[in-house]
């Protein structure tokens, strides 16, 4: 694999599916190309003749290799009710290589209800531009935090060498060469041949799993529980961040008017600092696997932070919805998503789990080729020592039994 980081490339995310939206990101290449910086966006114009699917994972193939192995910097637009569940996901995946993201957001619900979901916030430092002028200050602040294209989980490899031989074709195009659709088609091929092969790993069902999904309210917390219910009975341990993270001890207060006002945000900001450090802990480095809950009309943010992080630490991975409205993005999270061994049946997840830990090739993540990962990693780690510590003071969760 050729590593071919470019001095000043920004890679950039962000929702860019209407006119306006695509109008603003030419805003945002001009004030970046104004300051010396030369973007790359996650969007690229593939044949017609490529199914949905195909598109998507030609897409995720491209925008891993050129986030790893092209970028010296990245940049996400999170502007919108939601921010864009695959900018989100590329986001984490900057965060786990040694790309510190910068964050833009000038959105007037941020005003008015605050800092964004902890586990965004975290991959910013707690920092966000409002102004597009504030960006090329913010990336001269920012150096790569280690090897960004070292080391990458078995995973996440097989979709960077995609991704290279995708770019290698489009540069072919570019120079008046002929980009043909059964090449791309080929290479998807491969990619999804290479996630369902399996590794034969010895490994028993004794291990702890990470459960991530929406936890603001009866139904989400209840389903969550449950999965957590089942894997335990089934042999696991697991995380589950409502009843063993920081969160257990703030989410009854988390609609309190007072709580909420101005002279409590200097304790806002340390708690999201704490949530974040340990949640990723448990994620990276706590736990021996990873289910995600994409139940919903759009994934939970948080988790698909979290999902991104798993992906990257070479986690094994399970996909639960059974939602009948589905996720409904159909593009490169779609098509990720597609990879991973999913279940539609709470109860099912125990044989999901031990199927995927057993087939995912054996990967250690070594945080300390990142600094910036690093650093929130062993403050994870302390955190949560602390808060097993305190455990006994946890109160109940006012929605835990609704």
């Amino acid at each position: 694999m050729s590593k071919t980081i470019q001095k000043n490339v920004v890679f950039c995310a962000g929702p860019t599916y209407t006119t306006t939206e695509l109008a603003f990101a030419a805003e945002i290449n001009k004030v970046l190309n104004e300051h010396g910086y030369t973007p790359v966006w996650c969007r690229t114009q593939f044949s017609g003749a490529l199914s949905d699917e195909e598109k998507g994972l030609a897409q995720l193939a491209l925008d891993v290799y050129r986030l790893i192995n092209v970028a010296e910097s990245f940049v996400v637009n999170l502007n919108g009710r939601v921010p864009d569940p695959y900018s989100v996901w590329l986001s984490s995946l900057a965060y786990a290589h040694g790309l510190k993201p910068i964050l833009y957001k000038n959105d007037h619900r941020a005003k008015f209800f605050g800092m964004d979901n902890s586990m965004i916030s975290g991959l910013g430092d707690f920092r966000c531009a409002n102004k597009l002028i504030k960006i090329p200050y913010y990336l001269r602040s920012v150096q790569i935090s280690g090897d960004a294209g070292s080391m990458t989980a078995p995973y996440l490899n097989i979709l960077r060498q995609a991704g290279e031989k995708i770019q290698q074709f489009i540069d072919k195009k570019s120079r008046g060469g002929q980009m043909y659709e059964s090449e791309i088609q080929e290479i998807v091929a491969e990619i999804s041949a290479s996630f369902h092969s399996k590794s034969n790993n010895a490994k028993t069902s004794s291990g702890r799993v990470y459960c991530s999904g929406a936890l603001f309210n009866p139904e989400e917390i209840r389903t969550m529980n449950s999965i957590s219910l089942v894997l335990e009975n089934a042999g696991w341990k697991t995380f589950l961040p409502q009843r063993d993270g920081v969160e257990a001890f703030l989410m009854n207060g988390a609609s309190n008017v007072l709580l909420n006002s101005f002279p409590f945000r200097l304790a806002h900001s340390f708690f999201h600092k704490t949530v974040f450090r340990l949640d990723i802990y448990e994620v990276m480095l706590g736990c021996d696997a990873f289910v995600i809950n994409l139940n919903g009309v759009m994934p939970d943010e948080g988790a698909v932070v979290e999902w991104a992080l798993a992906f990257s630490a070479g986690k094994p991975v399970v996909v639960f919805c059974d939602d009948v409205r589905r996720f409904s993005e159909s593009g490169p999270l779609s098509a990720l998503a597609s990879l991973a061994l999913s279940s539609e049946k709470i109860m099912d997840l125990p044989g999901a789990i031990e199927s995927v830990v057993q087939s995912t090739p054996f990967f250690k993540f070594d945080q300390s080729r990142h600094r910036y990962l690093d650093r929130s990693l062993k403050s994870g780690a302390r955190i949560g020592q602390f808060v097993n510590r305190i455990k006994s003071l946890k109160p109940d969760n006012n929605m835990w039994e609704l």
